[in-house]
């Protein structure tokens, strides 16, 4: 099975910012990828997921994202910025549905909620590595690991930066959401 059809299959399967199936295998992947198997190697600060989750769901949002930084103390185009404008808006409609998932997936034993005193923040780990890697275990998700990737080769320390660190380089650099908060 090629790429595209890959791409159509998924789009029959889950229904993008809507479905609790999409979004898990989301967060498994994104944590899957940055190997937060352990305390010593925790994704900080859960609140970055709805965003990178969204950036994941296209390779013109990462195409976006990987502008972020090139471009890094410029100014995007009109297009750029209304592309990564739709990205943050829907990421904080999101959000919500993060939460009851996390919860869901810590109680069903397949990740850990950590609370971060050090951060002041909550922080997340797989903790059954084993069955993270079975339902990942598939060509269907090839697509997502390249983009994730390419997410991290634009900013290394994705995995480690603080919420509003990340917001701040990708988002309101760039003149969105400097009015939030």
């Amino acid at each position: 099975m090629n790429s595209n059809d890959l791409n159509v299959k998924k789009q029959i399967m889950f229904i993008k910012d809507e479905d609790y199936y999409f979004l898990t295998y989301n967060i498994l992947i994104i944590l899957d990828y940055f190997k937060c198997y352990s305390v010593e190697n925790l994704f900080k600060d859960y609140r970055k997921l709805p965003y990178l989750i969204e950036f994941l769901s296209s390779d013109k949002s990462v195409e976006i994202y990987e502008k972020v930084f090139e471009t890094e103390g410029k100014t995007i185009s009109i297009f750029d910025y209304e592309h990564l404008l739709k990205v943050y808006t829907k990421s904080k409609f999101m959000q919500g549905q993060i939460k009851r998932l996390l919860f869901s997936l810590d109680q069903n034993q397949l990740i850990s909620i950590v609370k971060d005193t050090r951060f002041g923040s909550v922080s997340l780990l797989i903790k059954d590595k084993e069955k993270v890697k079975e339902i990942l275990n598939d060509e269907m998700f090839r697509n997502e690991y390249q983009r994730i990737e390419k997410i991290k080769r634009a900013y290394s320390r994705l995995r480690s930066i603080k919420y509003t660190t990340f917001i701040e380089k990708v988002f309101k650099a760039n003149g969105v959401g400097k009015w939030d908060d």
